[in-house]
């Protein structure tokens, strides 16, 4: 295995980097493939609304968010995928008709129900045909935003419509940091009103071994240990000599969902078993959000739901592969937060006095009036004075009011004498008829 070597360098804009603070991988004693690196940026600007159309479910509804867009709504062919949506709390801004083409939903004035979008995410199997025998979609004014969309690599490259220009990257899973096979390629098609303009290159990720990913509790046909791998320059499908299954120290092939692995088992006498992998198996291995895995286990009618992902491009292909396109695209933005001391402002009259360590504040209420607020200090100290008079007897009681004070406070004025009278809140007191 190759561990990520450190002079890999990002093609593209140096300043920013990608919209997910993703970076080059960090080279580490302990880690075999290296570490990956990256920051979370404090504060994202969001880069706009977003029209997922696609043929069947993908996983553009999570990678749209995790690129700063808000999902305006969505049009998968599939009514149970936005019911799991919905149980995801990630359901789109706008409902509409699931199963109609693109044709009928612009007839139904969808432009009017979605409202202003800045991209679209699809499909190549749901792009509108590039037909100029009328006025066709690509030239209405409405669409005249980007379309994000994966496509198999043989369709490769793909044509734009006229007068368009297009971005596209061919990318690998195992390069992203994934466990299967899987190749897909993305395609940007940008309208004549955005200039050109080259996609970042994304350099290749620490990938994660198929048993990094399987649950060693799910029992099976007990078997003896894999044949020792064999040493490969570059990372694969390997296969047992003794039950031809796929071993678990490679890659999971994708376009063979039921393949058996002879898989790691804590409950096996010989600490192995061969089976099929599980469909949350397969949901690990196609990076679909552990929150959608959880809500499908509770409901069986969800499940053949997340299998059809299974067909689509893996969730890192999209979130990091759109990313790399769109970066040029829709700059977004960073904004760092510094830490600072928390102040309060505290007005009087027509002045105004920042500081933090007030003990009664002026804020002013819904009616614009000015009212007080007293500090925590202030609180806890008449909270102990009202229990120190609730524990004291009728003698105690009767010197007290006598002396016209609590015992708290008469402790505190003994104990912290003071020879100037307190000051008072208002400059300027107002006199009521």
């Amino acid at each position: 295995m190759e561990v990520v070597s450190s002079n890999l360098q990002i093609d593209g804009p140096v300043e920013g980097g990608l919209y997910t603070g993703r970076r080059l991988p960090r080279a580490e004693k302990y880690a075999l493939h290296g570490v990956i690196n990256g920051f979370i940026p404090n504060d994202r600007e969001p880069r706009g609304r977003a029209w997922i159309h696609c043929s069947a479910p993908s996983m553009w509804t999570c990678a749209a968010p995790a690129l700063g867009f808000t999902v305006r709504g969505v049009n998968v062919n599939c009514d149970g995928f936005m019911a799991l949506l919905e149980c995801m709390d990630q359901a789109p801004e706008k409902r509409v008709p699931q199963g109609v083409s693109q044709g009928v939903l612009r007839r139904q004035n969808l432009e009017d129900r979605l409202g202003e979008v800045q991209v679209v995410f699809t499909d190549y199997a749901a792009l509108p045909d590039y037909s100029r025998s009328r006025v066709s979609y690509w030239d209405k004014p409405y669409w005249q935003v980007p379309h994000v969309l994966y496509v198999e690599p043989k369709l490769m490259p793909l044509q734009p419509p006229p007068e368009w220009s297009s971005l596209d990257l061919r990318l690998s899973h195992l390069h992203l940091g994934g466990s299967t096979t899987a190749t897909w390629g993305l395609v940007a098609l940008l309208p004549p009103s955005f200039p050109s303009c080259v996609p970042y290159n994304l350099p290749p990720q620490p990938w994660m071994p198929m048993h990094s990913r399987l649950n060693r509790m799910v029992g099976g046909d007990i078997t003896a240990p894999p044949s020792a791998a064999r040493q490969i320059d570059h990372p694969q499908v390997q296969f047992d000599d003794a039950t031809g299954g796929v071993t678990t120290d490679g890659l999971f092939p994708h376009d063979n969902l039921a393949v058996k692995v002879v898989a790691p088992d804590d409950n096996s006498d010989t600490g192995f078993v061969f089976r099929p992998l599980t469909w949350q198996e397969k949901a690990a291995l196609w990076d679909v959000p552990i929150r959608m895995v959880d809500e499908a286990g509770k409901r069986d009618d969800f499940v053949p739901i997340v299998e059809a992902l299974f067909v689509t491009p893996p969730a890192k292909f999209l979130e990091l592969g759109a990313d790399a396109l769109l970066s040029a695209v829709f700059r977004g933005g960073y904004s760092k937060v510094k830490k600072s001391k928390k102040r309060v402002r505290v007005m009087e009259g027509d002045e105004s006095i920042i500081g933090g360590n007030k003990k009664i504040r002026k804020e002013k209420n819904s009616g614009g009036l000015m009212e007080e607020r007293e500090s925590k200090k202030i609180r806890k100290k008449k909270k102990r004075s009202r229990v120190t008079e609730a524990s004291e007897t009728m003698p105690q009681k009767r010197k007290r009011l006598e002396d016209g004070g609590s015992l708290v406070e008469n402790s505190f004025e003994e104990k912290h004498p003071t020879t100037s009278p307190p000051a008072t809140l208002d400059k300027h007191p107002i006199s009521h008829p």
